[in-house]
């Protein structure tokens, strides 16, 4: 199950963010769900300047429960791995070439009904980097990969990146494959 999923489980439910002095109670977000999957308060911990204590309060979920939920959103986390509207094979496995935040996969709709695939620096579509990376056409963007064979041989290997031949210059690299994830143990 999703964090996405769950929300919209507890909404459905009846369960809201409470009314604050200056805000009216509001419907439960996706930010709120994951506070809570995460807070060690409902263990029985308290934390105080950085340090868990023991609390004197009720404890609501068992420490094997707790680690599980933490493996599981930590795991979600590290392979870039989660549940999306469009599927595609490459999607949380390409990072843009010039401010290194993610690619977004998208599809859109032409105004004849035409259906159009193509990749979108996430830093430039949500404004929070200054890029200027243009939208990547999906047939390029695996050409790209293909021609390099970067994707499944160079993985791992830091500074190969395969390069992208965009409609405006065949020279500047638009997007790297991630790096596989170093995991602990």
């Amino acid at each position: 199950m999703t964090l996405t999923t769950l929300t919209d489980l507890l909404r459905d439910r009846g369960l809201v963010q409470r009314a604050t002095p200056k805000q009216p109670e509001r419907p439960l977000q996706r930010s709120n769900v994951h506070r809570l999957l995460i807070n060690s308060f409902y263990t029985g911990k308290v934390t105080w300047r950085g340090v868990e204590h023991p609390g004197t309060h009720e404890v609501l979920v068992d420490e094997e429960t707790f680690k599980r939920v933490q493996d599981k959103l930590t795991s979600r986390r590290a392979n870039g791995n989660r549940e999306r509207k469009h599927h595609h094979y490459l999607s949380g496995s390409l990072y843009c070439g010039r401010c290194y935040s993610r690619l977004l996969y998208m599809v859109t709709t032409g105004r004849r009904g035409g259906r159009y695939e193509y990749y979108a620096c996430s830093g430039r579509h949500t404004k929070s980097t200054d890029c200027q990376a243009p939208l990547l056409r999906l047939n390029k963007v695996e050409q790209a990969i293909s021609r390099s064979g970067t994707a499944s041989t160079n993985r791992g290997t830091p500074g190969r990146y395969p390069q992208c031949e965009s409609a405006s210059t065949a020279t500047s690299p638009h997007f790297a494959a991630r790096r596989q994830p170093t995991h602990r143990t």
